[in-house]
C-alpha cells in the first residue's frame, strides 16, 4: 500500500451493559448497521459462546469474543459484512476483558484491541500491568 494513500477505517465502540435479551440486542444491532463502521467493539456483552453463534447469525457477519458471564465483562469485536475483511489472528484472555485481532483489509494489516477495564482505578491499573507481563491468560489462535 502507497503511505500517500492511507486506509481509512470507522470504529465503533459501545458498553452494551449486556445481550442476552432479544430486543435490545436486535435495536443494538439495527442501530450499529446504520452507523456503518468496518469495525464495532463491545464491551459488558454478558456472552458465551453458546451464545456466539446465534448472535453471529442476528447480526450477519463475524463476530469475535472474549467471554466473561452471563451476567458480567466479555467484549467483542463484529465485523461489518459489507466489507472485505480477513481475520489472520485471535487472542483473548479467559476473563472477559481482551480481545486483539489481526485483520486485513485491502491489502493492509491491522491490529485491533478491545480491551474492558474494571472500574476501580487500582484494579484497572493491576489488568493493564497484568496484560504486560501475563501472557499465559490468553489464548492465540490463528485463522
Amino acid at each position: 500500500m502507497n503511505d500517500s494513500n492511507p486506509i481509512q477505517i470507522k470504529i465503533v465502540t459501545l458498553n452494551v451493559t449486556g445481550l442476552n435479551k432479544s430486543i435490545k440486542r436486535r435495536s443494538i444491532f439495527r442501530w450499529l448497521h446504520k452507523q456503518n463502521a468496518h469495525f464495532y467493539f463491545l464491551q459488558e456483552t454478558y456472552s458465551d459462546e453458546k451464545l456466539r453463534a446465534v448472535w453471529e447469525a442476528k447480526w450477519g457477519g463475524k463476530i469475535f469474543c472474549s467471554h466473561g458471564t452471563k451476567h458480567s465483562k466479555g467484549v467483542m469485536i463484529l465485523l461489518n459484512p459489507k466489507y472485505d475483511t480477513e481475520v489472520e489472528k485471535l487472542k483473548r484472555d479467559n476473563h472477559g476483558r481482551l480481545i486483539i485481532l489481526d485483520p486485513k483489509m485491502n491489502d493492509t494489516n491491522l491490529v485491533l484491541i478491545n480491551l474492558y477495564a474494571p472500574m476501580i482505578c487500582h484494579n484497572r491499573f493491576n489488568s493493564l500491568i497484568g496484560l504486560r507481563t501475563n501472557s499465559q491468560n490468553t489464548r492465540t489462535r490463528t485463522l
